[in-house]
């Protein structure tokens, strides 16, 4: 009897401590979803076989997005963005002719990301997915010895009977990596990505062209 009182207490304690362990474990919240946004600039041109003297034209990539804890590591990371796209080409002929093809659209990239677990606040990342453009503007211009006009893309196929043909949806690949700082309870995120066509993008006369674009990119997740 003197042995079991003397265990008695030390069981009992035992379990006092170990149930607000376990209540705390199975408590845990659940990582929560986060919003953000982001703004950049585009390096586009067009590329593919039937493509040569592609030039670059630069314009503004930006819009918002949410990002969803996977676990380990990952996260999925939906956006929606305005990306200016196309191409332009200068000294056409070896003349003072230049021009540019403005493809401009709302982008939906889905990007599963993985940041690595480094000691400190800054986090190196790596993402890839898919990305779905819905073309909003399309439009050339040029100029020629001092003089410059512009014509809408559906002028330009109608002038060719049909033979500039820019299309409607386009279905991407793309990758990104850069680094999240942590700032309090936002991150601040610095990254580059390309963008590799996967589907038409113009067809002009039977020659066929893709989307190829660089991105610098600066965002704030909240």
């Amino acid at each position: 009897m003197h042995l079991r009182a003397h265990h008695l207490p030390l069981t009992t304690i035992a379990l006092l401590l170990a149930v607000p362990a376990r209540a705390q474990v199975m408590t845990a919240p659940a990582p929560r979803i986060r919003y953000g946004i982001v703004a950049g600039l585009n390096f586009a041109k067009l590329g593919g076989g039937d493509v040569t003297g592609s030039g670059s034209r630069t314009g503004f990539v930006g819009g918002a997005y949410l990002d969803k804890p996977l676990g380990a590591g990952l996260s999925l990371r939906p956006a929606l963005l305005l990306s200016l796209e196309g191409a332009s080409t200068d000294g056409v002929d070896g003349g003072d002719t230049s021009g540019s093809l403005k493809l401009d659209y709302l982008r939906l990239p889905i990007l599963v990301r993985y940041a690595f677990p480094t000691p400190g606040s800054t986090h190196p990342f790596i993402a890839l997915g898919p990305s779905v453009g819905v073309r909003v503007g399309c439009a050339l211009t040029g100029s020629s010895q001092g003089a410059s006009g512009s014509i809408s893309c559906k002028d330009a196929n109608d002038f060719l009977s049909g033979g500039f043909d820019t299309k409607p949806v386009v279905v991407a690949g793309r990758i990104e990596a850069g680094l999240d700082f942590a700032a309090g309870s936002e991150t601040v995120t610095v990254g580059a990505g390309y963008t590799h066509g996967l589907t038409k993008a113009l067809e002009v006369l039977g020659a066929v062209a893709r989307n190829r674009v660089w991105t610098v990119y600066a965002g704030v997740t909240f």
